[in-house]
Parts: structure tokens; sequence; C-alpha cells
């Protein structure tokens, strides 16, 4: 799927579905742990995101509420620091970036969401 610059510069991130992610798994061995998407409530002070696990080998988040949400990887989370997810923001965290630590997540408000799904690759 090619994306046309319009979407190349206004785009945090590209949904797959269907075929096209059958075939990123066939090529990547990407296969998530499970099918759900997990919805993680950020409060004001540090909250934990997914705790420890030395079995993960990826992790997506993305900010799917109207605010920045400022994420730490083995560290407790402080506003304004670490990696600040946008609204509609997307990141990945591999092993060399630490996703086999805990990851805490704050926000200005607090109440606000971080979808997040783990994933193992083959």
């Amino acid at each position: 799927m090619a994306l046309t610059a319009a979407q190349k510069s206004t785009s945090n991130r590209v949904n797959l579905g269907g075929d096209a992610l059958e075939a990123l798994q066939a090529l990547g061995g990407i296969l998530p742990t499970d099918g759900a998407t997990n919805a993680i409530t950020i409060g004001a002070t540090t909250t934990v995101i997914l705790a420890a696990d030395a079995t993960r080998e990826k992790v997506i988040l993305s900010n799917i509420s109207d605010e920045r949400i400022d994420v730490a990887i083995g560290v407790a989370a402080v506003a304004g620091k670490g990696i600040g997810v946008p609204v509609a923001g997307t990141i990945v965290i591999t092993p060399s970036g630490g996703c086999k630590l805990a990851i805490n997540g704050i926000c200005a408000s607090g109440g606000k969401v971080m979808a997040t799904q783990t994933l193992l690759v083959s």
C-alpha cells in the first residue's frame, strides 16, 4: 500500500487489516500474543502501562486520547520528559528499546487512554 505525499506528511500511523496485516505477519513473522487491544487509563501521576515481562518481544502503544501522554521505560514517568506520544501518535518499542522492562505513562489531566498491543516475533 503506497501512501500519497499528503498521507505521509499528516499521518502518524497506518492502520493495517485483512490481507495487509496477514502479509506483514508472513513477511515479518509478527504474531500478536492475543487478538485484543488493551486500553490503559493514564493518570496525572506515573501509571503502569505494562509491567516488566521478560517474554515480550515488541510493544505497540497508541495514544487514543485528546492529550499528549509521556512514556518512560524502566522508570517512573514524569510529565514533559521521556517519550512524548502525541494525540493519535503510535510508538513501537523493541527489545533494544527496552520493551521487556516496565513501561509507565503520565498525562497532564489524568484519565486519558493509551491502547497497547504486545507482540512476539517468531
